[in-house]
């Protein structure tokens, strides 16, 4: 049995590939009906053999990261999802600030989108804002199909916005 790295990489493909199975039971479609292609972003699409009347644009984008495995699937619309531990150590905590730690990724962001980042009161709150605005921005170039070839600094949310999931009540 594999340790270490090898074994999370194999327990989270078997995670992600259950989730997919559980998706076909419940969606009636035949092992043999599925044909997964790729958009030029290299996004997988569910190509036209599969297609059924109740699901005219099927989509489907799968996010992983630490314990979290999240599958998003769905019957007419582009769908895409990004799963973010935003409570996970920095990697590099003890070596530099963590604004000076994201700096690197600051082009990414609209203006008003940093201000909210470093108007955080600390740096729990700006990592919290910036997962919750980099998710966003992820899933949202994976439902595209871009990927990271979309300039990311096109596209704004707003993470804190009235009724949002991202509120800090909802933390």
């Amino acid at each position: 049995m594999p340790t270490g790295t090898a074994s999370r990489g194999i327990e989270i493909t078997y995670r992600a590939n259950s989730r997919v199975d559980t998706l076909l039971n419940l969606s009636k479609l035949d092992l043999d009906d599925v044909r997964v292609a790729r958009t030029r972003g290299k996004k997988p699409y569910l190509a036209a053999a599969a297609k059924r009347p109740w699901a005219p644009n099927f989509n489907f984008n799968i996010s992983h990261e630490g314990d979290y495995v999240v599958l998003a699937a769905e019957p007419d619309a582009l769908c895409g999802v990004d799963v973010c531990a935003a409570d996970g150590p920095s990697r590099r905590a003890e070596q530099t600030s963590l604004l000076r730690e994201l700096e690197s990724l600051r082009d990414c962001f609209t203006d008003g989108e940093w201000a909210r980042v470093e108007g955080a009161p600390d740096d729990a709150g700006r990592r919290r804002v910036f997962s919750a605005l980099w998710s966003c921005k992820e899933a949202y170039v994976k439902a595209r199909g871009d990927g990271l070839a979309f300039p990311l600094r096109r596209v704004e949310f707003d993470e804190a916005a009235p009724g949002s999931w991202a509120t800090p009540a909802a933390w």
